[in-house]
């Protein structure tokens, strides 16, 4: 019985670097070089998208007080005075739910709490000239969050 020797290479007698194509070794390295890279631009697109919705979330709570603040500006000036009557006043155009000086409103499925508090300002000689509007909203996304505005409104 005669036994044949298989040839794998073309041209036994050729050097290596001549034969073309690729081996197992290299397309594996290869492969996993490009499953690194995959992975590399999968959790940059993660960490972004989690920007993007903070980044969100603070843009609707600004728009949140600003439309607040341009409601308490709205108002007469006796009416700008801290507790229940100042929120409430506030609530009829925002529809949101009254808690003594604070506001729930739920915005883009997001519950937002709103602080309202409305202080006297005084020059150095104790004359009341003004009062100051604060804002501070609340909201939770991975932990608290809260942003803070305020406004000056002069006397009368």
């Amino acid at each position: 019985m005669r036994t044949e020797l298989v040839q794998f290479r073309k041209n036994p007698c050729a050097p290596l670097f001549l034969e073309k194509g690729f081996t197992l070794v290299e397309v594996m390295i290869s492969i996993a070089i490009f499953a690194i890279g995959i992975l590399a631009v999968s959790a940059m697109q993660w960490d972004a998208s989690k920007n993007n919705r903070t980044a969100a979330l603070r843009t609707m709570a600004t728009s949140l007080a600003s439309e607040i603040m341009e409601e308490a500006l709205g108002l007469d000036y006796d009416q700008i005075v801290a507790g229940d009557d100042f929120a409430s006043e506030i609530n009829d155009r925002i529809d949101g739910v009254v808690g003594g000086n604070e506001i729930s409103v739920e915005r883009g499925g997001v519950d937002f709490e709103i602080e309202l508090n409305s202080n006297d300002y005084d020059n150095a000689s104790g004359e009341t000239i003004g009062r100051v509007i604060e804002i501070k909203v609340t909201w939770n996304d991975r932990g608290a969050q809260e942003m803070r505005f305020a406004n000056f409104v002069g006397g009368q």
